[in-house]
């Protein structure tokens, strides 16, 4: 985020009271077995991988 976006995010909170927003990293999504854009991009090759009928390896990427 720059500093431009942090600056509007927070004039945005501050004239809208009672509103919130959250700023999460991945590692919370990790950890709620949620997929993080990696773990899709190596579902998606391994998805195209077994379409075309192709061996993948442990880390397909």
């Amino acid at each position: 985020m720059s500093i431009e976006a942090d600056l509007k995010l927070a004039l945005a909170l501050e004239n809208n009271p009672g509103i919130y927003t959250l700023l999460l990293g991945s590692g919370i999504s990790k950890s709620s077995r949620i997929p993080t854009g990696w773990d899709i991009v190596r579902i998606l090759i391994r998805m195209t991988a077994k379409l075309k009928e192709e061996e993948v390896s442990e880390k397909p990427e």
